[in-house]
């Protein structure tokens, strides 16, 4: 069993400018937001702890780790996955600016829909953040014997890329699928601290998932990440 888990509520999530897009913290609200993570996942048997190389998911995961640490009889490993955010625009572009100051290079970013532009320094293409999450999903697969349950401290993007790959079943990447993938995530927001645990049936061959119902403490949604407003683009389920 999988979980994966959005980091509490950052810097640039809260409106705030940021240095890099590796280094937004956790804004106090942020950390309240870790803390209820860590009460839900004490009672399940975690023994694997994944994080991002971001320093917002790494936050996000002190207080479940913590938790687990000082319970001895319970073995547990830390490691570090490619989970990071999708980092489109180059660092370049983030030099203590605010989400809302890189909005034009956003809208511009998602209305060329190329999948194999790279912006520069730091960022990498649509293509390539794909492949990337079909990377992970083969990774999880091969450790399922090795480790019982896994929480994975991740972001927004990345989980809607699980998601939207197991839900569509994309063949190829084109500027079609970009687009509906932009769309996708529009329709699907996954707010801070939020929880989706993740099976993969081998009966069936195909990975299913489940939202876990909100926490008290997570009710208030957090501001929805820079996305720009797109034409709408139907997204349709293959037969």
């Amino acid at each position: 069993m999988f979980f994966l888990i959005r980091h509490g509520e950052s810097e640039a999530n809260a409106g705030l400018p940021t240095y890099h897009p590796k280094c937004g913290e956790l804004t106090p609200r942020g950390y309240e937001q870790a803390k209820g993570i860590a009460e839900y996942l004490k009672f399940y048997p975690l023994d694997l702890f994944v994080t991002s190389s971001y320093l917002r998911a790494k936050q996000t995961a002190v207080p479940t780790t913590f938790v687990f640490y000082n319970t001895p009889e319970r073995a547990i490993a830390e490691e570090e996955w490619q989970v990071q955010e999708f980092t489109y625009l180059s660092s370049r572009r983030w030099t203590y600016s605010t989400s809302e100051d890189r909005r034009p290079e956003v809208d511009r970013y998602w209305k060329n829909a190329n999948p194999d532009y790279v912006d520069g320094p730091g960022s990498e293409s649509f293509r390539e953040f794909i492949d990337r999450v079909h990377a992970f999903l083969e990774r999880l697969k091969n450790v399922e014997e090795e480790y019982e349950t896994i929480a994975v401290f991740s972001h927004e993007q990345f989980i809607n890329a699980v998601l939207w790959l197991i839900d569509y079943e994309p063949v190829g990447i084109s500027s079609e699928t970009m687009r509906d993938f932009r769309t996708y995530l529009d329709r699907n927001h996954i707010q801070n601290g939020a929880i989706v645990q993740l099976k993969f049936s081998h009966r069936e061959n195909r990975w299913r998932y489940e939202r876990i119902p909100e926490q008290p403490c997570l009710k208030q949604a957090a501001p929805k990440p820079e996305l720009p407003p797109v034409e709408e683009h139907v997204l349709v389920a293959p037969n």
